[in-house]
């Protein structure tokens, strides 16, 4: 829930779903879950976590490593938490990158190129998104629909008066296909924008 003062929004706390299939997968929650590593299902690459470190790390880091090389690649450093999980192929995974205003989702290939960075994605292809999201904006990657697709929310509120919440759902493919499944605009109400991710 997102409590408002209006005209201007003042970020409290936020539901996150869980990142889910029909057979549920391991997750990676960095840095507060209770794993440090998130292995893919061939066991050939491993999303791992860094912890902040004085003189070394500036925060806590997402890693990408591989099984019988010696190079790796940071991916992430944070500026709250993030959230991993692989596909079932273990050719891409996901990454929920987490702010306290903001939040963004990638689709990230097995050497940590970003494959589709799923916030700009639909600022790129929906206007009526792109109209709103201009104040406190949230992408988060759901679950898998299925091996190839994921469910992603779209929502957060506008900053200036009158206050919109919105909430749109999509699916996106590995290959970039977007479909909008749903889409809410309310303006708020008294000093509560309820607009989870659910």
């Amino acid at each position: 829930m997102i409590r408002i003062t209006p005209p201007i929004l003042r970020f409290a706390t936020l539901t996150i779903a869980a990142v889910t299939t029909a057979t549920p997968q391991q997750t990676l929650e960095w840095p507060f879950g209770p794993q440090s590593k998130l292995p893919s299902a061939d066991g050939q690459h491993i999303v791992y976590g860094e912890p902040y470190k004085s003189g070394v790390r500036e925060g806590p880091e997402l890693w990408l490593s591989h099984r019988g090389r010696a190079e790796r690649k940071r991916l992430l450093q944070l500026g709250s938490t993030a959230r991993a999980l692989w596909f079932p192929d273990s050719r891409n995974f996901l990454v929920i990158d987490r702010e306290s205003s903001s939040m963004t989702s990638y689709i990230y290939g097995v050497e940590g190129e970003i494959v589709l960075d799923m916030r700009a994605a639909l600022l790129r292809d929906d206007p009526e998104l792109a109209a709103v999201a201009s104040g406190h904006f949230y992408v988060e990657a759901q679950r898998l629909l299925d091996p190839h697709t994921v469910r992603v929310a779209a929502f957060g509120h506008t900053d200036q008066a009158p206050v919109r919440c919105f909430r749109f759902i999509y699916t996106i493919n590995r290959n970039g296909k977007i479909e909008r499944l749903s889409k809410r605009l309310t303006r708020a109400t008294l000093s509560v924008c309820d607009e989870r991710s659910e």
